[in-house]
């Protein structure tokens, strides 16, 4: 893994050398112009290039990261409407508990003829 990130950056950091050189920036700074038809073209290819290749490793696992916190959301969504669900038939039963002891009381309270 090591060696991988070893050769992307060495890679990257060739690639980088174009896309420095063509900098309108660094050409005013050291005082030179090479400017040619499509030049911007260029330097965004390259450009794109390093994103990609040098950031594969963090791209794959951002990635992988969202995909675990996806499930891990979908996980707990699920074990709230669990719990919720266990609430609603608990709360289900005492009404029927207290329904029924009601129900009993009021047997117990009339008088027997």
């Amino acid at each position: 893994m090591i060696e991988d990130f070893k050769k992307r950056f060495w890679i990257s950091l060739v690639i980088t050398l174009p896309i420095v050189v063509l900098a309108p920036m660094i050409q005013g700074l050291i005082g030179y112009e090479l400017r040619f038809n499509g030049d911007r073209y260029v330097q965004f290819v390259l450009s794109s290039i390093i994103f990609f290749y040098g950031g594969w490793p963090f791209l794959k696992g951002l990635a992988d990261e969202v995909k675990k916190k996806a499930n891990d959301e979908k996980e707990r969504k699920y074990a709230v409407k669990y719990r919720m669900l266990r609430f609603v038939e608990r709360k289900k039963i005492v009404r029927k508990v207290k329904q029924i002891e009601d129900a009993v009381g009021a047997l117990a309270a009339a008088p027997f003829t």
